[in-house]
């Protein structure tokens, strides 16, 4: 029964700093968003082609971080999973 508390104890810290990051990493999809949307309304003014490499930047920062929250999601699942089960 201690295992139990101690195994209960660290998954919900793991939670909490997974939690932590997940909150990180939307507020820099939102940023990184507004930075592109910003971008991409200067590039339809007709700026040049530094403006595309930017938006070509920002997309794929904000997909990164996107996927790298997509994984936390799956691996916050598959512990509860394990945890449930063992």
């Amino acid at each position: 029964e201690n295992e139990i508390k101690i195994l209960e104890k660290r998954c919900m810290e793991k939670d909490r700093e997974k939690e932590e990051i997940l909150i990180e990493k939307g507020g820099t999809i939102n940023r990184l968003a507004s930075e592109l949307e910003a971008a991409q309304s200067r590039l339809v003014s007709g700026e040049s082609a530094r403006l595309k490499e930017k938006v070509l930047q920002l997309t794929t920062e904000r997909n990164t971080a996107r996927e790298q929250v997509k994984e936390l999601g799956k691996d916050r699942v598959n512990n509860l999973f394990s945890t449930i089960l063992y």
